[in-house]
């Protein structure tokens, strides 16, 4: 039994992450910049009208930073070929930074300057920390690069299989470990984002961003992020916590098993709410969701057919 639930769970997993790597696949060149970037960590001394500047590129990265100093100072980041202000901070004794740098869709590898200024008559001592995130949610949520549109259809498709094969299998579960499962995801998730929030300034995704790029489950690298990493292993986490609340159908009453249904499908409808108010379109934050729902309501339905009680399935996809 042991051994066989392993093997669910591996498969499980493989399927999922295949089919979250999807967009980071899509195309060769924005492949290849899907990486955190540490700009500076340290202290700074600026004498009067004296600037620091750091380069990092961009495409659709976050600009997180936590600048503090003495006297005021002016914080920008400048697209390095066009001389463009993508982000700028009027002079202050702290600046708090969690802004999406939307750029660029022609070129992955987009050289920017972060320049730290004292505008002032007299030396300033900063402490700053400045990073760029990449942010994976903006560009599901603006089709920016190749083969994201796909990658919803594969990732509901490969959803669909797992608890397809798990129901054949007939592999069940309790109610303990479907409540568990979901409880330590939501806490995690709510976790980062309230620590983001704090650090950063911003709440709602972009808090989650910018806490999961702060966590060092890797080192920072050009290739993958930390921020895509572990919203990737989020998403394997709300699915194991799916899965299990369906196969706990036999062995949980049927108003605990309906209630915990409206935690496990309300965390997708929470998540594309959220994506879409942040980024300012639906399209593809809704398609997610639905891919993530639809595999699951079929299943909970079969579910409530086998144990021999009616599921009531609203529509909003709730049960």
């Amino acid at each position: 039994m042991l051994v066989e639930r392993v093997r669910v769970g591996a498969l499980r997993a493989a399927c999922v992450v295949v089919a979250a790597l999807v967009p980071l696949l899509g195309s060769a060149a924005p492949a290849s910049a899907h990486g955190d970037e540490l700009l500076f960590d340290g202290d700074l001394l600026l004498f009067e009208g004296e600037s620091a500047s750091f380069t990092g590129d961009v495409h659709y990265h976050r600009l997180v930073a936590e600048i503090t100093a003495n006297h005021p100072v002016v914080v920008s980041l400048v697209d390095e070929r066009t001389g463009t202000v993508r982000v700028e901070r009027p002079p202050s004794l702290e600046v708090r930074i969690n802004e999406l740098v939307r750029c660029c869709d022609d070129d992955a590898w987009t050289p920017h300057h972060l320049v730290i200024e004292n505008p002032g008559e007299v030396p300033v001592s900063v402490d700053a920390r400045a990073s760029l995130v990449h942010d994976d949610l903006a560009v599901m949520a603006y089709r920016a690069e190749a083969g994201t549109t796909e990658s919803v259809g594969i990732l509901g498709a490969a959803w669909a299989a797992v608890l397809w094969r798990r129901r054949r299998r007939d592999v069940e579960s309790t109610p303990r470990r479907a409540v568990v499962s979901l409880a330590v995801v939501v806490a995690l998730t709510l976790g980062l984002a309230a620590f983001g929030a704090w650090r950063y300034g911003l709440g709602s995704a972009p808090a989650v961003v910018a806490g999961t790029g702060d966590v060092p489950i890797l080192p920072r690298n050009p290739i993958v992020s930390r921020a895509s990493l572990l919203m990737g292993l989020g998403m394997i986490g709300w699915a194991v916590a799916a899965a299990r609340w369906v196969a706990a159908r036999a062995s949980m009453p049927g108003v605990a098993w309906a209630l915990t249904g409206v935690g496990v499908a309300g965390a997708p409808a929470v998540v594309a709410y959220a994506v879409a108010t942040t980024y300012g379109t639906a399209g593809m934050p809704v398609a997610l969701a639905v891919a993530a729902l639809a595999p699951l309501v079929v299943a909970a339905v079969m579910a409530g057919r086998g144990s021999g009680e009616t599921v009531t399935v609203g529509s909003d996809g709730t049960i």
